[in-house]
């Protein structure tokens, strides 16, 4: 039985929605959510805080401030929980405006599963790109497709490795999410 993956991200098209701003640690200092996208558990001293750039309507899933970071309601991080306790960190944050807390979704699995025979295109780091260091890494993957055979089944929840900006999820995740009810969500098939 083939499994089937999705790119889970923001919906930017939701009328008189909220938009996240960037977030802080206890001392007010911006992050860098960078670091959500690197696949390791991560440690804050202090309460994390998250202004909005744009009030409006809550989200149960939004992202953070031009990043894929995904930002989740008590509900959806409870179901990510259970669907996919190894996958994530759920980092507790305090979005303005709102009396309950919500949670910064740090997905801590890598996979390098990307079909690049079946994705639309996908550039690599050249030697004449001057940046050494990236040499033979992905620069650009544009309709990206995966390969399922490749993906753990134990997994359900992922960035792929060497393009961790796309935030990857089964369809049994996005079948829970959807049965939840759960606003703010866009699934991409890949």
């Amino acid at each position: 039985m083939t499994r089937h993956y999705f790119d889970l991200h923001d919906d930017v098209y939701i009328p008189g929605r909220w938009v996240l701003d960037d977030l802080q640690d206890a001392h007010g200092r911006i992050l860098d959510n960078n670091m959500f996208i690197e696949g390791v558990p991560l440690d804050f001293d202090g309460a994390l805080r998250l202004p909005l750039y744009r009030h409006g309507k809550p989200l149960d899933f939004s992202e953070l401030a031009g990043t894929p970071v995904p930002v989740a309601s008590r509900r959806v991080t409870n179901l990510l929980l259970q669907v996919a306790p190894n996958d994530i960190q759920a980092v507790p944050v305090h979005v303005d405006t709102q009396a309950e807390n919500h949670f910064v979704i740090n997905v801590r699995r890598i996979v390098k599963c990307i079909d690049d025979a079946r994705s639309a295109e996908v550039k690599y780091w050249m030697p004449e790109h001057e940046r050494p260091e990236r040499v033979g890494q992905y620069r650009a993957v544009m309709g990206m497709r995966v390969a399922p055979e490749a993906i753990p089944s134990d997994i359900k929840m992922f960035r792929p490795w060497g393009w961790t900006w796309a935030l990857v999820v089964s369809d049994e995740i996005r079948t829970a999410l959807r049965g939840l009810g759960a606003t703010g969500m866009k699934f991409t098939p890949v």
